[in-house]
């Protein structure tokens, strides 16, 4: 008996020796993994940091070269008309690739030659590619009697290097220039303008669109297009076609300011910029009207409407 309990306390005092060296060694390693612990959780912190900090920078760039290009917060809104063209030169440009080159050409070759509608014979695409981008059978405000390409992205790409008449038109509602209690610098001006205006059979309420010549140039995106002419035909203000195209903010700022209305920017609207291809216009073709001044006579013979 004796000899059975002295084992037995033998083997009591190994096993509580190893539990104590495996609890000193559960505690030692668990010092460890939170060490470790500690440590893998302090790198993942600097990477957070140093990639939070790295956008941050990105972002802060981001915004300070967005700031250079920056427009007011009216002029980021884009009106209906406008979403309304890009839309129409992307479906036309998604869905219908294979015939744009030919329909371009076609209304190039009807503007050169100064037609009023195009040949017959052509994909049924072309004639209604025409009704978008040919302003005499445009059903919208870029319908325009004169037989002119609209140009934007879709139709400069295909038309660079051949020359152009240019034209700038946009459109504003009569009465919000028609302002009897605000007046323009040039008071003589204004008050011309207002009766020219009176005169036309137009309600004050009806809606006004305005097309200024341009010069006779190349089409590219670099070349400048007259945003705003004054009563001589003689270009004011000039921006590259890439900006009339893209940023129509600074296009109708040039256009409100030679109104005399700059604060009135925002009641303008975009129609286009047009382009007679490969055709001069009368008025391109008579250098004398751009170097002797328009009379007051000459101004009223252009009216075509009029209360008698």
């Amino acid at each position: 008996m004796r000899v059975k309990r002295e084992r037995k306390r033998r083997q009591e005092r190994i096993i509580a020796s190893y539990e104590k060296a495996i609890a000193g060694y559960k505690l030692a390693l668990s010092l460890i993994a939170k060490r470790n612990a500690l440590a893998i959780r302090a790198t993942f912190k600097r990477a957070r940091e140093e990639d939070s900090k790295r956008i941050r920078s990105s972002i802060r760039k981001a915004r300070l070269e967005a700031e250079k290009h920056r427009m007011p917060a009216k002029a980021q809104h884009q009106p209906h008309e406008v979403l309304r063209d890009r839309a129409i030169e992307l479906n036309w440009y998604l869905n219908y690739a294979d015939y744009i080159v030919d329909s371009i050409q076609a209304i190039a070759n009807a503007s050169k030659a100064g037609l009023a509608g195009l040949p017959k014979g052509l994909h049924p695409l072309t004639y209604e590619f025409a009704k978008d981008f040919y302003t005499y059978l445009a059903p919208y405000d870029s319908h325009f009697s004169m037989y002119a390409v609209r140009l934007n992205d879709l139709t400069v790409r295909y038309l660079q290097a051949m020359h152009a008449d240019y034209y700038v038109a946009v459109g504003y509602e009569l009465d919000d220039l028609l302002n009897p209690y605000e007046q323009p610098a040039n008071r003589f001006y204004w008050l011309l303008e207002q009766l020219l205006n009176y005169m036309y059979k137009k309600r004050r309420s009806e809606r006004i669109r305005s097309k200024s010549k341009g010069h006779y140039g190349l089409i590219d995106y670099d070349e400048p297009i007259h945003t705003a002419i004054d009563i001589n035909r003689i270009g004011q203000f000039t921006q590259p076609l890439r900006t009339c195209i893209a940023n129509h903010y600074q296009l109708l700022k040039d256009k409100a300011f030679s109104l005399g209305y700059p604060h009135k920017w925002h009641k303008l609207s975009y129609i286009g910029v047009f382009g007679i291809v490969e055709r001069k216009s009368k008025y391109s073709k008579k250098p004398n009207w751009f170097s002797k001044p328009i009379s007051i006579h000459d101004r009223l013979k252009w009216l075509r409407r009029y209360k008698l």
